[in-house]
């Protein structure tokens, strides 16, 4: 799911938010990037700044979630209907250990190619 920023903006407009301003949650979010660590890692850093927002709308808790995943995964994981935080995190990390497995497979793969 794509975040529709117009209708994230919408929403940021219906509330008066003591402390944050609008600018500080985006800008908190699109700072958060899983790079090279882990799924876990990047879930753990998310929730960290997600839990200062209690009232967000899942829709874009998930949106920002995944915009927040390293490339390969957000490209898998973008196919998906995503319902809830809880299933977006369970699939990256279901892609992760794809990626990882088939990583794997293919060095196993290079190192018997070099080896004959």
């Amino acid at each position: 799911a794509i975040l529709a920023i117009d209708a994230f903006i919408q929403w940021l407009t219906k509330f008066t938010l003591p402390g944050p301003t609008r600018a500080d949650i985006a800008r908190n979010f699109k700072r958060v990037q899983q790079g090279n660590r882990t799924v876990a890692d990047y879930i753990s850093e998310f929730n960290n700044v997600s839990i200062s927002i209690p009232n967000l709308p899942k829709p874009f808790l998930i949106d920002f979630f995944t915009a927040g995943l390293r490339a390969e995964i957000f490209e898998e994981i973008r196919n998906h209907n995503l319902t809830t935080i809880e299933e977006a995190r369970s699939i990256a990390t279901t892609i992760e250990r794809k990626l990882l497995y088939v990583n794997r497979r293919q060095g196993d793969t290079h190192v018997a190619r070099r080896e004959s």
